[in-house]
């Protein structure tokens, strides 16, 4: 799998566990931060799943182009089956988000 990650213009409110995470990836061979102003679709498009960091219209945009999506939310005051989700699966923590980029690499996400 190749994995895109486009992050925010601002990183004002993303936790530096996060951006460090972000750090590491990126000198993997298979991750490539896209740049913020890049078209959302034109990523979603290309791509096998999607993962919104937070609650975004990108998670609700790859269920509409059939792409598995899940929701990042570092934050354990938003549960799994929160109603702002809209049924897109949350993973709360960085071990949860790594375990899921591990098992991509064995699964089909379509």
């Amino acid at each position: 799998f190749l994995f895109n990650i486009k992050n925010k213009i601002s990183y004002g409110f993303v936790s530096k566990k996060y951006i460090e995470y972000l750090s590491i990836l990126s000198k993997r061979d298979n991750f490539t931060l896209v740049d913020a102003y890049t078209s959302s679709e034109n990523i979603i498009n290309n791509t096998d799943f999607n993962i919104s960091y937070p609650f975004t219209s990108t998670g609700v945009l790859s269920t509409f182009y059939n792409k598995k999506s899940f929701y990042y939310f570092p934050n354990k005051l938003v549960k799994v089956n929160d109603i702002h989700n809209q049924g897109i699966s949350t993973l709360n923590n960085i071990n949860d988000l790594d375990k899921m980029f591990k098992n991509s690499q064995s699964k089909n996400f379509n």
